[in-house]
């Protein structure tokens, strides 16, 4: 259907026209996000569905509760993955300095690095987060009420979210459902319809739907910014991490099986040490006729003799597999502890699975950056500031991520001073200003030129 005619039919039958534009809605988020939180009754091959064991008849029946470890690879891929993406906060740039500015401090503002840290999450483990986009006014040192820009992040928590494009794959309205509560504590459904032109505000009530409020949308465009992707980071590996958890479970329950051995007894025992006698020993008599051994004894435990290779094996197998297909470095304590200090390239060539899942989610991460910038820059411009629009003229913007891993920055300056034959490859206040420990750039330089002046006086001779 036509986007305007889809809109003619929302205001003429709400109940059709929100089905239609809820009908991209996912329906398999809660699920995601249970597993995510450790629950494994979600699919029947998960550890969780282990069915307890009946043991012994009658009287002494009684039921052995069995093992269901779940091992959160979940949590460590998806944490992993978005670490390598936002771990370190993206760099935006631009040749417009005073647009860039007004763009920062507003970025800062509503603390964009952190959120976008925690979208990737929702995205990676739920597979969709939702930044909304708000005016609202507010103090300033002056005492006047001026708008502000703010951003909120929604995830499944906050409701349901359902994204309208059109033939040619553009956004052209969103919709945003949740539960509201009314004076008696009942919850209302809820429906807001966000398009270029308004956002309007659905209710259900005993009639059914209705159009409750519309109110102007004053950035001019839609103001959301939709993240989304078709499945959860580990879904690729669910079974390896399904397996690996049943057999760690019943690993468990074999060790606890054993971990008390029993005793073989051959022949009639005359007497059994107590729990605390030192020096334990069994008695079993030997007969004897006509000179010989007719009946003897023997002790002996009940214990697992043959060692679970294979068991380990398989876990092993199954772990590798796990952080491969899913380019998750396995950073456990075990396998770094004997690396030692590696250079740049080194380091990098152990994390270059990471880093190419990195690099091929910055293309959709950096369209979503583009978009935050765009509707930061029409609200600035359309709400906060109408004056502001020939500041924003050629702003040109570049989207940096960085990389969470250390550089070896002694190996990087050896390597350029080589280059230039020795000579300097920095000034003396670019040095200052990349300096940790320096707070005030412009001011250190000022001491530094002092001292410098009054270095040389002290060393002139007359």
């Amino acid at each position: 259907m036509e986007f305007e005619k889809l809109k003619e039919l929302l205001a003429a039958d709400p109940a059709k026209g929100l089905a239609l534009f809820n009908a991209a809605k996912k329906t398999n988020i809660l699920s995601y996000k249970k597993e995510y939180k450790g629950d494994r009754t979600v699919r029947g091959s998960q550890v969780g569905n282990r069915l307890d064991k009946s043991v012994g008849t009658g009287a002494n029946a009684k039921t052995v509760t069995v093992a269901k470890i779940p091992v959160n690879y979940q949590r460590k891929i998806v944490r992993t993955a978005a670490a390598f993406l936002f771990g370190s906060p993206v760099k935006i740039q631009s040749t417009n300095s005073e647009a860039l500015e007004i763009v920062q401090k507003i970025w800062d503002a509503n603390r964009m690095d952190s959120l976008l840290k925690k979208a990737c999450d929702l995205v990676k483990s739920e597979t969709e987060a939702v930044f909304f986009f708000f005016a609202e006014k507010a103090t300033n040192s002056d005492g006047k009420e001026v708008p502000v820009i703010k951003i909120r992040l929604y995830g499944s928590d906050n409701g349901s979210y359902a994204p309208y494009f059109d033939d040619y794959g553009d956004l052209k309205a969103f919709t945003w459902n949740f539960n509201s509560l009314d004076e008696d504590g009942k919850e209302i459904p809820n429906s807001w319809v966000f398009t270029e032109e308004k956002t309007e505000k659905f209710q259900k009530g005993a009639a059914g739907w209705e159009l409750i409020d519309s109110e102007i949308n004053l950035f001019g465009k839609i103001p959301v910014v939709y993240l989304s992707q078709e499945e959860p980071d580990w879904f690729i590996v669910k079974e390896l991490i399904d397996q690996n958890e049943m057999t760690l479970s019943k690993f468990i329950d074999t060790n606890s099986y054993f971990a008390s051995p029993m005793v073989k007894l051959f022949g009639t025992v005359e007497s059994m040490p107590g729990k605390d006698d030192q020096g334990k020993a069994v008695k079993i008599p030997q007969k004897y006729e006509d000179g010989k051994l007719i009946q003897s004894g023997n002790v002996e435990y009940l214990t697992w003799e043959h060692a679970p290779e294979a068991i380990k094996l398989e876990n092993e197998i199954s772990k590798d597999h796990i952080h491969s297909l899913t380019d998750t470095p396995d950073l456990s304590f075990n396998n770094v502890k004997g690396v030692g200090v590696t250079s740049g390239i080194a380091l990098k060539l152990m994390f270059m699975g990471a880093i190419i899942k990195a690099k091929w989610d910055e293309g959709d991460y950096s369209i979503a950056i583009e978009r935050i910038l765009s509707l930061i820059q029409a609200g600035t411009t359309k709400i906060v500031d109408l004056k502001s629009s020939s500041k924003f003229k050629e702003f040109d913007k570049e989207i940096k991520f960085t990389s969470i891993l250390p550089e070896n920055l002694s190996e990087l300056v050896t390597t350029l001073a080589e280059a230039t034959g020795g000579k300097s490859i920095m000034s003396q206040e670019t040095a200052v200003k990349h300096n940790p420990l320096v707070n005030n750039t412009d001011e250190e330089i000022k001491k530094m030129s002092k001292e410098e002046t009054q270095s040389l006086g002290d060393t002139v001779e007359f």
